[in-house]
């Protein structure tokens, strides 16, 4: 008969300890390495030391990670390797002993193994940190932690090992279906999110992914150690998620078969799960490939069908052991009638690509054109404000149903193409989210108003939200070959600037805007502690250039008309540029040597191209600045409609 359950036999132990041992003593030696050893050897060069965090993951951070990853895994496909070899589970399942005394005897014999190293090399950090004297860099708080949180994504990634072991028979399968497991969360989301952008026009994939994905797998948070902490949830969250997959592997252990062994999926009755979440996982997988790189919808239906038949057959030769799977097609063709079905039906029973808010039951909207600022959700990135007004939000309304009825027009890109997000706050709590890349200037008539509203442009600025008074200092600094860079700290000067700038940006008309001029200089204003405001300053910031005139400081903050010698300016197409490899002198002796090429020297018209000018060199005419005090030429261009009259002239006659 059994005998009672006991958690230790000294036998079993052993032959536990022959079987993983070495995978302890080879994490104890990483680590020892790691962080003991390079201590003492920091040590002894004061300088190196230095510049040490305390954080502890800064040491040989990408090693740590490794032996994070692979050791819970391997150990655990070590310790479970008496499941998968036909002797060894009869063997053992012959022994008086109840599966769970099995169970907790392997399980909690390879933890002990596992924790060992990070426990030892936590003490001997501790004792070199007594002995060394060590505070200046690190204290004890922060062995504490390192310890805490290298345990803490051991054991999650091990009771993962553990878990997906008594699921198969075969130890390669085991190592394999483990790191799909912990990757499953983030992979699957990711998938599911970039095909639902390809299949409903409008889907946020975008503003979706960028919130946290990496949190979703271990394997992925792993990577933030190096920089981050966490919080108590979750730890929490983590510890829970331990707990319920060591439980299920004990529930799932005591019902399996000892026929399983040497079987992929142990249980029958998961084969077919496994078999068609493959299927779809490939099939998804197939469709993002092709769709991003081809950027076409036909494109993506063949990566739905080439992986739809990759991962259908791979999952097939797992299951059966052999590559003769192909004449096993019945489940392939229901598979794919099934999918095809749901994918051509649910975007129009749904109605989601074209629906848009009625505007009664609209509290507020954002649009913006950079999905990237609600990444996170971190409070200290400006994040525009939802416009209230009734008058805006029909705007924005109007435009965003003209992009619904002008799906077709909108395919492609374009050099006028940028994201419209538009960020829906309903009065009934919900939120309406839709993203698209559009022609900008398909939608001229449409952005015009909205964008040079006041209302929009204090909601999208913030330098709106900066109260002047607040303001310790502000700097301004030139862009270009010219370095220039000026510091005001006076608070009174510190208002006036800031009132100039803000009063600027509520002029600004929609065409300055958009045009990607080449900015004469950006500016910084300091708020106190890490806080601060960037901004890109535009030419056509009149009131800021007329304040620094005032306080004899334009020359000192921006490029003039008075740093430029000359200017040369042709035609790209008469150049011939070639965007991939562009020598700025080469293109300054092509327009020198051009029949039609206009040379200016007049301060004004100087003054008048830099303020035009672009730094996108792919226009209709290039530029060569020669600075006075610098021996290599800048190239800028002009596009056709923002290019000086006289240039256009020139090139007219």
């Amino acid at each position: 008969m059994p005998s009672k359950i006991s958690l230790f036999n000294k036998e079993i132990a052993l032959q536990i300890s022959r079987s993983i041992g070495w995978v302890s003593l080879v994490y104890f030696l990483g680590l020892a390495f790691i962080l003991p050893i390079r201590m003492m050897m920091y040590y002894g060069e004061e300088y190196r030391f230095i510049h040490q965090e305390n954080n502890l993951f800064r040491y040989d951070f990408p090693i740590q990670m490794i032996f994070m990853i692979i050791v819970p895994v391997l150990l655990a496909v070590f310790l479970l390797r008496f499941l998968q070899v036909k002797l060894s589970v009869d063997l053992m399942h012959s022994l008086p002993l109840k599966r769970e005394s099995l169970f907790f005897q392997y399980t909690l014999t390879g933890l002990f193994f596992l924790l060992l190293p990070i426990v030892a090399v936590a003490l001997l950090v501790a004792v070199l940190h007594g002995v060394m004297d060590l505070d200046t860099y690190f204290g004890l708080k922060d062995i504490y932690g390192w310890a805490g949180y290298t345990i803490m994504f051991n054991i999650i990634i091990y009771s993962a090992g553990i878990f997906v072991g008594m699921l198969t028979g075969i130890s390669a399968v085991q190592g394999v279906l483990t790191y799909i497991l912990l990757l499953f969360p983030a992979g699957i989301t990711l998938l599911i999110f970039v095909n639902m952008g390809t299949l409903f026009y409008g889907f946020p994939s975008d503003y979706f992914l960028n919130r946290e994905l990496e949190k979703m797998s271990p394997l992925t948070t792993i990577y933030i150690l190096e920089h981050n902490s966490f919080s108590w949830t979750t730890i929490g969250t983590y510890l829970a998620i331990t707990l319920v997959l060591y439980l299920l592997s004990l529930w799932i252990y005591k019902k399996r078969k000892t026929e399983a062994v040497t079987q992929a999926i142990a249980f029958p009755k998961l084969k077919s799960i496994f078999k068609y979440g493959v299927t779809f996982c490939v099939m998804l997988l197939g469709g993002m490939y092709f769709g991003e790189v081809q950027n076409h919808y036909g494109w993506t239906v063949f990566g739905y069908a080439v992986g739809t038949i990759i991962g259908y057959f791979a999952a097939e030769m797992v299951l059966e052991k052999t590559w003769r799977v192909f004449g096993h097609i019945k489940g392939l063709i229901i598979y794919g009638a099934v999918f095809t079905v749901l994918a051509v039906s649910v975007p129009f029973l749904t109605g989601y690509e074209n629906r848009v808010p009625d505007q009664e039951d609209v509290k507020g909207v954002i649009l913006t054109n950079n999905h990237s600022v609600f990444i996170h959700n971190y409070e200290d990135i400006f994040k525009p404000s939802p416009l209230t007004d009734e008058q805006s939000i029909q705007q924005v309304r109007e435009l965003h149903k003209q992009i619904v009825a002008n799906k077709r027009s909108n395919n492609g890109i374009s050099p006028s193409s940028e994201t419209a997000l538009f960020i829906y706050e309903l009065k009934d709590g919900n939120k309406v989210i839709r993203e698209y890349v559009v022609p900008r200037d398909l939608y001229t008539q449409h952005y015009k108003p909205i964008y040079e509203s006041e209302k929009y442009k204090r909601a999208v600025n913030e330098i709106f939200k900066v109260k002047p008074h607040q303001a310790e200092k502000v700097t301004i600094q030139s862009h270009g070959m010219v370095p220039k860079h000026i510091t005001i700290t006076d608070s009174a000067e510190v208002e006036e600037l800031v009132a100039a700038v803000q009063k600027d940006i509520l002029e600004e008309s929609y065409e300055s805007m958009v045009y990607r001029q080449g900015n004469s200089a950006s500016m910084e204003i300091y708020m106190g502690g890490n806080s601060f405001v960037y901004l890109e300053l535009k030419p056509s910031y009149n009131n800021l250039k007329e304040w620094l005139e005032r306080k004899d400081l334009l020359h000192r903050a921006m490029v003039i008309a008075d740093d430029i010698s000359y200017i040369l300016v042709g035609k790209e197409s008469d150049i011939g540029l070639d965007p991939y490899s562009i020598d700025s002198r080469q293109v300054h002796e092509k327009l020198e040597n051009h029949p039609n090429t206009i040379k200016i020297t007049d301060k004004a018209r100087i003054q008048e191209c830099l303020d035009r000018a672009t730094w996108n060199i792919e226009e209709t005419y290039i530029a060569s600045f020669m600075y006075e005090t610098e021996e290599s030429p800048e190239l800028k261009a002009f596009h056709r409609d923002h290019a000086p009259e006289f240039i256009k002239k020139h090139f007219e006659e």
